[in-house]
């Protein structure tokens, strides 16, 4: 049952955050909607959420991986299109949602068999 939990939660936070990702980044900016936090620390914090998530999936380690690829390819696919709704394209941008991937994906990676074990200590 909590294997059951926990894959939901982990699907819903992963489209959460992946809507929050494109929404953030493609709606045009305005004053009343900018924060007052480094934008790089934005795109870092939001892809190593996302590559975090991610990473604690149950799919065997080369899905995972294709999942990780995929979340930079999103960010890839967001500074292509940004020019067209009023933004500006970024390749210091897309090097740090990379870095967020990266190390967000490693993590989750690493923290999964102890959320396993943590969550269902008879599934070990």
């Amino acid at each position: 049952m909590r294997h059951t939990l926990l894959k939901l939660f982990r699907r819903l936070v992963t489209v959460a955050v992946a809507l929050n990702i494109i929404f953030g980044s493609l709606y045009p900016v305005t004053s009343s909607l900018e924060l007052d936090i480094s934008d790089k620390l934005q795109h870092f914090v939001a892809y190593f959420i996302l590559a975090f998530v991610l990473g604690l999936s149950s799919r065997p380690l080369t899905w995972r991986l294709f999942y990780l690829a995929c979340a930079a390819g999103l960010g890839a696919l967001i500074e292509i299109i940004q020019p067209f709704v009023g933004r500006q394209m970024a390749l210091d941008d897309f090097l740090v949602d990379l870095l967020g991937v990266a190390v967000g994906g490693v993590l989750g990676v690493l923290a999964r068999p102890v959320l396993v074990r943590w969550l269902e200590p008879d599934a070990v």
